[in-house]
C-alpha cells in the first residue's frame, strides 16, 4: 500500500484507510499514531501492528508505503526503508475468499520510483478533515 499524506496534526490516532471488520474476521488498517504510520494486519503471526518507527511532519506532503511479501513487512517513508519485520507467518487476505493486491506489487527500488512518479491523482474532497490524502498508487 502506498499513499501521499499531509497531516495537519501529528498527535493522537488518525485512521487513514482500511477495511471494516466482516463478521468475526478483522481486516487491514493503515493509521497514524502520534504521527507514526502503522499498518494493522490481523490474522498474521507477529506483532499484528507494524510501525514505520518514524513520525511524519505536520503540514508537509510525505509518501508512506508498506509492503508485505514472503513473510516480511517493510515500511517506507519518502522512499526510504524505515523498518523491517521478518519471520511473519500466515497470509493476509483482503477478503475471506481470495487474496488481493491493491495496485501492482512493488518493493525496494520501485517504492523510490513511485515516490517521485505517482500514477494516479485523487483530489482531496473534504478539507475539514484532519488528514488529506492526495495520491494513491493503484
Amino acid at each position: 500500500m502506498a499513499l501521499w499524506l499531509n497531516p495537519t496534526t501529528v498527535s493522537q490516532r488518525r485512521w487513514l484507510v482500511g477495511r471494516d471488520k466482516e463478521g468475526q474476521t478483522s481486516h487491514w488498517l493503515l493509521r497514524l499514531r502520534d504521527g507514526i504510520p502503522e499498518l494493522a494486519l490481523p490474522g498474521v503471526s507477529g506483532p499484528g501492528i507494524y510501525s514505520a518507527d518514524t513520525a511524519l511532519i505536520a503540514n508537509t506532503w510525505q509518501h508512506v508505503a508498506f509492503t508485505f511479501a514472503n513473510g516480511t513487512v517493510i515500511a517506507y517513508i519518502n522512499g526510504v526503508e524505515t523498518r523491517r519485520y521478518s519471520g511473519i507467518g500466515g497470509q493476509f487476505n483482503a477478503n475471506a475468499s481470495a487474496s488481493k493486491t491493491v495496485g501492482r506489487s512493488v518493493d525496494g527500488p520501485d517504492i523510490s520510483h513511485i515516490t517521485s512518479n505517482p500514477v494516479l491523482f485523487v483530489p482531496f474532497i473534504n478539507p475539514s478533515r484532519e488528514i488529506s490524502i492526495k495520491r494513491f498508487l493503484i
